[in-house]
């Protein structure tokens, strides 16, 4: 809750809160003095958005909308006046603290996450299997001469060949490991 001490003209912070971006229902509690007795009371908000609330009592919701973007400083000021007009009383303005970045709901990040890296993974795997159908047609029709190279995929994720004609294979690729190094820098999560 956010506290505000009001003194004629003069308005001091007494307690603030940390103020987060997309926060419903925050609570500031004003403590006015005697000259504020019998006047109409407006709160003035300006953060992300400015509003006037007409005041019931010494309570009120600071408007979402004055807490809507990071960065921003929420400032509370009140304006008083009489019914007859003859006593108008603006305060300063408090600042109650800069609106900080708050967190955003997510539909499940390592759900997808997962899902992309499993995406990535049989992708690379059934372009490796388009490699070797390919392959091994090829050498059935007889456009190689010598020796048949046979990929495999083991259930680690690593690409490896073997021949028929005693020839040195093409080296192993762990596509498990190349998928891992294609995530963005800084993920922790183990997979």
């Amino acid at each position: 809750m956010i506290e505000i001490k009001v003194s004629a003209g003069a308005a001091r912070l007494l307690q603030t809160e940390v103020l987060t971006c997309g926060r419903v229902g925050l609570r500031c509690r004003l403590h006015f003095d005697a000259v504020w007795q019998g006047l109409r009371r407006v709160a003035v908000i300006a953060g992300s958005a400015g509003v006037d609330l007409p005041l019931d009592g010494d309570e009120f919701t600071v408007p979402p909308e004055c807490l809507a973007h990071a960065g921003d400083a929420l400032n509370i000021g009140l304006y008083g006046t009489s019914d007859d007009g003859r006593c108008v009383i603006p305060t300063l303005w408090v600042n109650c603290g800069e609106i900080r970045a708050g967190t955003v709901l997510t539909e499940n990040p390592e759900q997808e996450r997962t899902q992309s890296l499993l995406s990535q993974l049989l992708a690379l795997t059934a372009e490796a299997q388009s490699i070797a159908e390919r392959l091994q047609q090829d050498a059935e029709r007889g456009r190689f001469s010598g020796a048949c190279f046979t990929p495999a995929v083991s259930p680690q994720g690593v690409l490896s060949w073997t021949n028929d004609g005693s020839r040195e294979n093409p080296p192993s690729v762990d596509l498990a490991a190349a998928v891992l190094a294609a995530l963005p820098d800084g993920d922790e999560v183990s997979y």
